[in-house]
């Protein structure tokens, strides 16, 4: 669904549903301020960017002080990162940048196809502008001379936010050749950001190998945020997250392989992983996180990740079909 608006109707829960709309089918933003920049992209013509040969994923790093919490915990986020994709036979560059500069310089040596931005966002609510820290200035748009890949991630806080007409940093990077970009409504909590940042790689790797159905990154962005709703209700308390973390990840591996894999229903996440989780703790016996989980998810669960969303077009970012590489052989088809 795309929907022509600067208010994020992803997050109405429809009729029947017990989770928002973005849960139920992929969802891709258009921001109708200004009209006349909405018009220009409406009416250009929007090439196939095919991925199908591999993912070259370049992570640069902007989070300043170096050594900070932050800086920290998105090190080892990277780190993990990096090591999923040299061992799936992709490949991953992680550049530290102080300035736009250095940002493109970056690109043109590693000519990546997915960028991962991690730096603190900035937003301005006097003059309705977001942006991005790095180093010492707050950047709301790049220079036009830096050609961005298909993909682009801002892992980064509040760097779109929708309802009020903000100039956005998101919107401005598709101007720079950006085909889809991942941003965030409001603030984010640094170790849920991990998570999801591993989950959305995994998940571009899977759709490669063509294992999980996912065929565009629109497909992607939705099922990694969706099912998240997992990582959402086990990180919202402290007793759940030492569970949910126990036993090598055995808790969100039998979620995801033996129970999530065919009962999550569409519109239905939260309940449905509520329900599922349930059933795991009784299973091993954990008494106590049955008790935990026996109140009302909607009491203690703060559906951070909903507040992803897509802008631009994912779905021309296509990662498995075979009718394309057949045509493009791996170049940006039409």
């Amino acid at each position: 669904m795309t929907i022509y608006s600067d208010f994020p109707l992803g997050l109405a829960i429809l009729e029947g549903d017990s989770a928002p709309l973005a849960t139920a089918t992929p969802v891709t933003y258009r921001n109708l301020s200004p009209l006349t920049r909405q018009l220009q992209f409406s009416l250009q013509r929007d090439p196939i960017d095919y991925l199908g040969d591999g993912l070259r994923v370049l992570i640069v790093e902007c989070v300043r002080p170096r050594g900070s919490l932050v800086h920290r915990v998105g090190s080892g986020t990277w780190s993990t990162v990096s090591e999923v994709l040299a061992a799936t036979g992709n490949t991953a560059a992680l550049v530290e940048c102080d300035s736009v500069d250095e940002i493109g310089l970056a690109i043109k040596q590693h000519k990546p196809n997915v960028l991962i931005v991690s730096a603190h966002g900035a937003y301005d609510p006097h003059r309705n502008v977001t942006g991005l820290a790095i180093g010492d200035d707050t950047v709301s748009e790049f220079p036009l001379s830096i050609r961005l890949p298909p993909v682009v991630v801002l892992s980064s806080c509040h760097t779109a936010p929708r309802g009020l007409g903000a100039v956005s940093v998101a919107d401005l990077l598709l101007r720079n050749g950006a085909t889809a970009v991942l941003a965030t409504l409001v603030p984010i909590n640094v170790f849920r950001r991990g998570l999801t940042m591993t989950r959305l790689v995994i998940y571009m790797i899977e759709a490669l190998q063509g294992r999980s159905g996912l065929r565009s990154f629109d497909d992607v962005a939705q099922w990694t945020l969706s099912s998240n709703a997992v990582v959402d209700i086990c990180m919202s308390t402290r007793r759940l997250g030492a569970w949910f973390q126990s036993d090598k990840g055995e808790v969100l591996n039998s979620f995801m392989l033996q129970k999530g894999s065919s009962r999550l229903r569409r519109g239905h996440f939260y309940a449905d992983s509520w329900t599922l989780l349930r059933e795991i703790a009784s299973e091993r016996r954990d008494s106590e996180i049955v008790r935990a989980l026996s109140v009302e998810y909607e009491r203690i669960v703060v559906p951070e990740t909903l507040f992803y969303f897509v802008i631009g077009r994912p779905d021309r970012v296509v990662f498995n079909d075979p009718r394309i590489a057949a045509a493009s052989n791996g170049t940006r088809a039409t």
